[in-house]
């Protein structure tokens, strides 16, 4: 199974569009949400355009009192206020926004990986054994627009440029 995981994509409309037709393309199963869309005009787009599941945190951009209403109510996603957690094919995952939660989570020792966002750096780090990973900005903000694949099969983690895409 292919897993895409993005952060910070901050309404780049140009970035958020590529994406989405690149992973409904390739066959992506799920796609995580590790915070900051920002507007829920731009999540509704995905899930119009992307059929399958997607599993969205918050992030300091989306703590509108009305964007958070509205998220819960999108058909398709399946929205974390703090954080989120998965079980993939035996995989255990967490999702959050901030790399300080992330690492309190992946010391915990109840998951394989933790995917967060909010520095916009892609990150990838050991934890004891768990690996925490960033998948940088999908919105480009700061540093060049990125996101990543996880295969969960060869538990290989890619990191995508979308301007290679």
């Amino acid at each position: 199974m292919k897993v895409a995981i993005f952060s910070d994509s901050h309404d780049n409309e140009y970035n958020i569009d590529i994406f989405v037709k690149w992973v409904c393309n390739v066959g992506v199963d799920k796609i995580i949400c590790c915070g900051d869309i920002s507007r829920v005009e731009t999540l509704d787009c995905i899930v119009k355009q992307y059929s399958k599941e997607v599993h969205f945190v918050t992030g300091n951009a989306d703590e509108d009192d009305d964007f958070m209403e509205i998220a819960k109510s999108i058909s398709g996603v399946s929205y974390y206020k703090r954080f989120g957690e998965l079980d993939i094919e035996g995989i255990r995952i967490a999702f959050v926004h901030y790399p300080g939660e992330a690492k309190k989570l992946a010391k915990t020792g109840k998951y394989d990986y933790v995917f967060y966002g909010h520095t916009h750096v892609p990150w990838k780090d050991k934890v004891d054994n768990c690996y925490v990973v960033n998948p940088g900005t999908l919105a480009g903000m700061f540093y060049r627009a990125t996101f990543a694949i996880f295969d969960t099969e060869t538990r290989e983690l890619e990191l995508k440029l979308v301007e290679k895409l």
